[in-house]
């Protein structure tokens, strides 16, 4: 086991893209994607699994990246520009260069079964892989391979709630006491935290897992689907005011 701080993982990572740190997924509309840039969200994840509430067609979601640009540049607080995360479950490389042809994705999230044999000649974007972690044996071994195979392509390991039937937006949230110590097949690379993550609980949830980012989908929202900007505010200020304190 070794305890990675959120610190030392931003130093191991010095190498790759810089990592957001928080983010929000599920954004659908342009008054959406300008109250998270207003209130300073890092990140907004684009869905692409087209079973999910929080789906994009890859047209809207490449408006969405343009509307994004001219909001940055137009903006007065001195925010930088929002990172796009795509989200996919169980694609093939060849489907997600597809949708990056269309969409400037900083970052391209695996949130399937995904086999890392798959990925291992994919350079088209930094990968980051969510597991449903619940600390079984078996998960050892797959996440073991995608740092094998991966290295520094794989920018970080996105940790949900063991859902077995929701991939992400569940509300449901992760085992915080899982990941401390921090289990030796996550710690390293960088964490980012999801799984029921509110304005109320993310600055508990980073106090005791540390991680590098945190995630939220259905925690800032007033309905599926539709974000709250009060709640994504405050979600933003609770989580800097938490990696500050660590700080201390």
């Amino acid at each position: 086991m070794y305890w990675c701080t959120a610190e030392e993982a931003v130093q191991n990572d010095s190498s790759m893209t810089k990592l957001f740190r928080t983010k929000v997924c599920g954004i659908k509309t342009t008054d959406d994607l300008c109250d998270a840039i207003k209130v300073g969200v890092d990140a907004i994840g684009l869905n692409f699994v087209p079973e999910s509430p929080r789906f994009i067609a890859p047209k809207v979601a490449a408006e969405l990246s343009a509307a994004a640009a001219n909001k940055d540049l137009a903006h007065k607080e001195g925010v930088g520009r929002i990172a796009l995360i795509g989200i996919f479950v169980n694609p093939t490389p060849d489907f997600v260069r597809q949708i990056l042809r269309i969409v400037p994705l900083q970052f391209v999230q695996l949130h399937g079964e995904e086999q890392a044999d798959d990925w291992r000649n994919f350079d088209d974007a930094p990968l980051i892989k969510a597991i449903r972690w619940s600390g079984e044996s078996h998960q050892a071994g797959y996440l073991t391979r995608w740092h094998q195979l991966l290295g520094s392509r794989l920018a970080a390991f996105l940790v949900d709630a063991p859902s077995t039937d929701v991939r992400g937006g569940s509300g449901l949230k992760a085992d915080w006491n899982s990941l401390v110590p921090r289990p030796s097949v996550i710690a390293g690379k960088p964490l980012i935290l999801a799984g029921g993550l509110t304005p109320d609980n993310v600055a508990q949830a980073i106090a005791t897992v540390q991680p590098v980012a945190v995630d939220t989908a259905s925690g800032v929202e007033s309905a599926p689907g539709k974000k709250d900007a009060g709640k994504m505010q405050r979600y933003v200020q609770n989580a800097h005011e938490a990696w500050h304190r660590l700080k201390k």
